[in-house]
This record gives structure tokens, C-alpha cells and sequence, in this order.
């Protein structure tokens, strides 16, 4: 009602009908995550356009300059398509410019590669959250076996309806296994070329460092258990707490 109080709102309902309306809200929230999305792709491909664009107004021949001149001129008109939406995205979202590319990642994909899952977003079956697990789990799935994927974890997902991070992550990973075994095993061979230890400034608190970083789980377990020991090594009078000493 116009002029209500927020608070106010929802007060004379019942718990039955709290509860429908918490499903009922989450499901809109799909459907505007869907539209973002679509948004967003349409935002990434209108930058691709008028970056090429530029190039092909700016840059020399290619017949003239050859493929190091060509090379250059990419280099030398500043950011490319990605980048320019990256800027447009993060900016109107106010979003970091890791999770502006993970959305202009997860937005192309639910245009061209899982179209039938995209719709279960728009239907409020799945969150965003998930859509972007789905996206990045299969990414190395091949273009024709992606197809039959997307088809079967959108009739999953309509058939089951909404299930935890845990179960849907096991549905994606056992369609990968029955329609592209390989995917399985490049995603293994590329989790081992990129992990990495990390270190950086923390954004939320001044003065203080954040580490990250992927591994083998049996290295990570090496240093864990290292740690352990160390805390254990140091002397019974030391007075900080078990987590500060392993810091």
C-alpha cells in the first residue's frame, strides 16, 4: 500500500503466508537476475561491435601492414570490447571487476551455450549463484555436448525444484561425466596448471593482508597439518589465541 511503512507490510500475515511470500520474492528476484543478465550479454556485444568498428576505421590495411601492424593497432586503441564492459558493468553495479567478468561470462552463456537453464533462472528454480556454478563447471564441456547437457539439467532442475549448493553441484558434475567424460579430465589437467598462493591487501579492513590460494588437496593437507605444529611448538605462555598463532 502507498505510503506503508516497509516494516509494516507484511505484518498481518500469517506464518503460511510469510513463507509463500519469501518463495514467491525469490522467484521475482530470479526473473530480474535473468533479465540482468540478458542485459548485460546485449551490453558486452554492443562493446565487441564498437571496438571492431574502431579498428577497422583506425587501423591500416592488413594487407599493407601485415600481421605485426595489425597486432599494434589492437594494442594501441586502448581497452577492447571485454574491457570497456567490464568498466559499463562494474560500474553501474558497483561490483568489483572480477565479479563484473564472472556476470559478462555467466550473461553470454546463458544466451548461447545453457539457454534451457538460463530459463529456470528466469522461473526462480535456480538463483544466480547457481547459474554462475553452472556456467563455470561446465565451461569445457564441448559446443555439441553442452547442448544435451543444458537440456537435461534444465528438466532436472524443473522436475526436482529447488535443491542445495551440494546436490546441484553433483548434478552438474555427473551430467559432465555422462555426456562429456573429457571435460572431466581437462578440467583436472587445468585446475593443476593454475594453482597458485596469492597474497593482497584486504579491501575491507585497513592495515590487514588477505592470503588465497588452490592446491592439491594433499599439499594443502601438508600444510595445515604444519601449521598444527608449529602452534604446537610455541611456548605455553605465549598469549594469543590458537587461529593467531597459526596467522
Amino acid at each position: 500500500m502507498p505510503g506503508t511503512a516497509p516494516e509494516l507490510l507484511d505484518a498481518d500475515l500469517s506464518v503460511d503466508e510469510l513463507i509463500h511470500a519469501a518463495g514467491y520474492t525469490q522467484r521475482i528476484r530470479g526473473a530480474a537476475d535473468y533479465r540482468l543478465l540478458q542485459l548485460i550479454s546485449r551490453i558486452h556485444e554492443y562493446r565487441e561491435d564498437e571496438y571492431l568498428a574502431e579498428l577497422a576505421e583506425k587501423a591500416p590495411p592488413a594487407e599493407s601492414a601485415g600481421i605485426e601492424g595489425v597486432l599494434a593497432a589492437r594494442e594501441k586503441y586502448g581497452p577492447n570490447g571485454l574491457e570497456r564492459a567490464i568498466g559499463d558493468v562494474g560500474a553501474e553495479l558497483c561490483v568489483p571487476v572480477q565479479r563484473a567478468r564472472r556476470l559478462i561470462a555467466t550473461a553470454s552463456a546463458v544466451r548461447y551455450r545453457l539457454p534451457e537453464t538460463g530459463r529456470t533462472l528466469a522461473e526462480g528454480f535456480i538463483d544466480l549463484d547457481r547459474m554462475i556454478m553452472a556456467v563455470t563447471r561446465t565451461g569445457l564441456v564441448g559446443s555439441v555436448e553442452i547442448q544435451k547437457l543444458d537440456r537435461e539439467l534444465a528438466v532436472e532442475v524443473f522436475h526436482r525444484g529447488p535443491m542445495s549448493t551440494q546436490r546441484f553441484q553433483a548434478l552438474i558434475d555427473r551430467l559432465i561425466h555422462r555426456f562429456d567424460p573429457d571435460a572431466v579430465r581437462r578440467r583436472a589437467a587445468g585446475t593443476e596448471d593454475d594453482r597458485n598462493i596469492s597474497i593482497g591487501p584486504d579491501r575491507f579492513t585497513a592495515g590487514q593482508a588477505r592470503i588465497s590460494g588452490s592446491l592439491p588437496s594433499e599439499q594443502a593437507a601438508i600444510i595445515n597439518a604444519r601449521l598444527d605444529a608449529m602452534v604446537k611448538e610455541v611456548h605455553r605462555g605465549d598469549g594469543r589465541t590458537l587461529k593467531q598463532r597459526r596467522a
